[in-house]
């Protein structure tokens, strides 16, 4: 969640509750020292699969397709090995900007691992997986169903 978005769901709660507004000093540092925005996360993210030389990294903007995530990064491993290794990175950088994963998946079979950070998801894979399941394709729009969509409405 964004820190603007955390600002206002707060001010929302003290508003409800009836009780003061907080301080212009307390929202400075909700709006300054809040956790990573979303492009600023994505960043570090691929940063973290850089340093450890992973492949074919995709960046999928799903903000329009679901509330889950703002985005995916989709990375290749040569190896278990390492996508095993890309997926402690990605933690290991997060974890030290102050970002705590909400969850990691798959890191001990090491065929496909997902980094789940909120705002962003990294699913890092072998190539073999990453060919079957074929991520970028399930998570495209293409104009023709999205022209078709915008008809039937």
């Amino acid at each position: 969640m964004s820190a603007i978005k955390k600002y206002l769901k707060l001010k929302l709660f003290m508003i409800i509750k009836s009780k003061p507004i907080v301080s212009d000093k307390l929202c400075h540092w909700i709006l300054t020292e809040c956790p990573m925005q979303a492009n600023e996360l994505k960043l570090l993210v691929i940063d973290a699969l850089e340093d450890i030389k992973a492949e074919q990294i995709v960046v999928l903007d799903v903000t329009g397709m679901t509330d889950v995530t703002d985005f995916m990064v989709i990375a290749t491993g040569k190896s278990t090995r390492q996508v095993k290794a890309l997926a402690n990175e990605v933690s290991k950088q997060a974890k030290a900007a102050g970002v705590k994963p909400l969850g990691i998946e798959g890191e001990d079979v090491g065929e496909w691992a997902l980094v789940d950070l909120g705002d962003v998801i990294a699913h890092i894979m072998t190539p073999q997986s990453r060919s079957t399941y074929n991520l970028e394709k399930l998570w495209q729009v293409s104009e023709e169903s999205d022209k078709q969509a915008s008809v039937e409405d």
